[in-house]
């Protein structure tokens, strides 16, 4: 690490325009190679994955094929065909558009009892995972475009729970933001708590460009970038905050701007690639689980811990070697703590620490039994398929759910389907004995043939 430190104090704005040109780059190969992310999260031998490759190899060999389009009476009078005509319609005449099933043809069950609410199914052809968002899309702007003020009409995907919604970056904005508070609450000064965010982000943007580079390499769930960024900010942070708070302590200390950046990767630094490297190898373990888009998720994730590794012991001190002595600017009163040497026994930590070292019996006991009642509601936990219910209150396909559920009951947007294969000459009675069973059960609402 020694020599490591030598190069950043010597040539620490070479290694920031180093970086600058890395987010550059990959930005802009990103932007020309695109990313390839999957939807499809199979579950090798599992009963949900056997039904549905059952499914695949009796009807679509595509099962991405298939909208809801959900229709709700604005001013709570029954639905009328002359006011679904029109949508109907013109999503019909779409080219990709295979059928689109009707609630008022003869022997439909698409229509609530109230006649309020109801659904058509699209069936969609030629859809590949590169092309489906956009013609979702065309869809729902078509049936917007036709759609008259009497009618609601939102969308819900059979296979696509999102039925066209778009991600946002909510989350990591949010994310970044408490993180900001937390630091600065910690560091008492803007400047201490701002470098760690800029080191995460600029890690984080590498590692999501890379990433999306990756995905057309080796299959990547959609859902990976999401939990790999979320990730990488926890220990991009995670990992500044421990060399800046060395680099601080050194100054406090007496020593010089390139010393403390010395001593802080000789320290902190180690601990930093040792972690860093300790949660990429943990991540990759995913490998023996045996489920295969888990390998996309090792992978993506991988990458961001690896790359905001590299980031918090190389660019993390270029940036401190300019920063140097003005790390304390613009501080929050009566909170920071000025360049001067603390006496040992004025710290609060030190005095903890003291405290547990004192009594490291009583302590390990007391936070075990602590880890064990928290450890206690997992005992009842109770896992389960997301559906659209789960997704956001103001999507359109969170408000189709919602609809669905009003008009034809609870876990009618969400069914249980079983699938059998019969095999020729097969009794199919046994069939009809179970759906006479099911529709006996109390439990569940509703059994269709």
């Amino acid at each position: 690490m020694s020599k490591l430190a030598q190069l950043i104090t010597a040539r620490s704005k070479q290694i920031i325009v180093l970086w600058l040109l890395l987010l550059i780059a990959t930005s802009l190969l990103s932007m020309r190679e695109g990313a390839n992310f999957t939807d499809s999260l199979s579950l090798p031998k599992s009963e949900s994955q056997v039904a549905s490759d059952l499914l695949k190899s009796e009807h679509s060999p595509d099962g991405l094929g298939s909208l809801q389009v959900v229709y709700a009476s604005k001013d709570n009078s029954p639905l009328k065909p002359k006011d679904l005509k029109r949508i109907i319609s013109a999503i019909k005449k779409l080219p990709f558009v295979d059928s689109i099933s009707s609630p008022f043809a003869p022997g439909s069950q698409s229509m609530s009892a109230d006649g309020k609410i109801a659904f058509s199914t699209i069936n969609m052809r030629d859809l590949t995972l590169s092309t489906k968002g956009e013609k979702i899309q065309k869809i729902i702007d078509r049936a917007n475009a036709k759609n008259h003020s009497k009618v609601q009409i939102e969308f819900m995907g059979a296979n696509n729970q999102s039925g066209g919604d778009s991600g946002s970056h909510t989350s990591e904005i949010i994310a970044v933001l408490v993180s900001l508070l937390i630091l600065l609450i910690t560091f008492g000064s803007l400047t201490a708590a701002l470098i760690p965010i800029i080191v995460a982000v600029s890690a984080l943007l590498i590692a999501s460009n890379l990433i999306s580079l990756t995905s057309n390499l080796f299959s990547i769930a959609t859902f990976a970038p999401v939990l790999s960024t979320l990730i990488s900010l926890g220990v991009g942070i995670d990992y500044a905050l421990f060399i800046v708070s060395r680099f601080r302590q050194s100054l406090r200390e007496s020593h010089s701007v390139e010393e403390s950046i010395m001593i802080s990767l000789k320290t902190s630094g180690r601990a930093v690639i040792f972690a860093g490297l300790i949660v990429c190898l943990s991540i990759l373990g995913l490998f023996l689980v045996g489920i295969d888009f888990l390998h996309g998720v090792a992978i993506a994730t991988s990458i961001s811990v690896l790359v905001t590794m590299c980031a918090a012991v190389t660019l993390l001190p270029a940036l401190l070697m300019h920063v140097g002595v003005h790390i304390n600017r613009f501080s929050i009163p009566k909170r920071t703590n000025k360049l001067k040497i603390a006496k040992k026994d004025d710290s609060k930590w030190q005095r903890w620490a003291g405290l547990i070292q004192r009594h490291p019996v009583k302590w390990a006991t007391a936070s075990s039994i602590l880890l064990i009642l928290f450890f206690i509601p997992a005992t009842t936990m109770h896992l389960g398929t997301a559906d659209a219910g789960n997704n956001p209150a103001n999507s359109t396909s969170r408000k189709a759910y919602d609809l669905m559920s009003k008009g034809f009951g609870d876990g009618f947007a969400g069914p249980l389907i079983l699938v059998a294969s019969i095999p020729a000459g097969a009794d199919t009675g046994v069939l009809s004995r179970l759906y006479e069973k099911l529709v006996q059960d109390a439990d569940i609402a509703q059994v269709a043939p």
